[in-house]
């Protein structure tokens, strides 16, 4: 698939970035536990242990800071590995409005974007801090939407959250495989 073909079709490209830009090596399940034994002092009993519900537990009672401490830790910590096939579509369309919406923290997008010299390609990150809802509800696109609504808009990502949030939002995607 010729991605660059693609994009150039469009105005407003809007990118995943974990799988997509770069994989984060981040040990998701050890930052879960140590989440979940926050969660489990203060009274979580669900069985569904999944991050994001774990997450909006701790947010909604009060620990948010704590919670984002560590995941900031987590993924501060965490090496990466760079999809250059992906890079240099970014690259090769600076005419293009580049943005990135995530469920990583903006601090670490924009370390990582800074590494890689290509923060200038962006005019927006909406990362996990800018949202109220984590993907896959479809917030952070409606905010780009309320933006960009007079533009042809793709929207780029490689899990199904990233899918389910375009075709909520009638937004083109295109999903790229993710990394290894």
């Amino acid at each position: 698939m010729d991605v660059l073909k693609i994009v150039k079709n469009f105005d407003v490209i809007i990118w995943d970035f974990d799988g997509t830009l770069v994989e984060l090596e981040v040990n998701w399940d050890n930052l879960k536990k140590e989440l979940l034994n926050v969660a489990t002092k203060v009274g979580y009993t669900e069985k569904d242990n999944t991050l994001n519900r774990i997450l909006y537990f701790l947010i909604d009672k009060g620990f948010k800071d704590k919670a984002f401490t560590l995941l900031r830790r987590y993924e501060n910590n965490a090496l990466y590995k760079v999809n250059q096939k992906i890079i240099k579509v970014i690259k090769k369309t600076p005419d293009k409005k580049h943005i990135i919406i995530s469920d990583n923290l903006k601090k670490t997008i924009i370390k990582i974007l800074n590494q890689l010299n290509i923060t200038p390609f962006f005019d927006l990150i909406i990362a996990k801090e800018d949202v109220t809802n984590f993907k896959p509800h479809p917030e952070g696109l409606r905010k780009i939407l309320q933006l960009y609504s007079n533009h042809k808009i793709l929207y780029i990502g490689d899990s199904w959250k990233d899918k389910e949030i375009a075709h909520e939002c009638k937004v083109k995607f295109l999903e790229v495989e993710r990394m290894e």
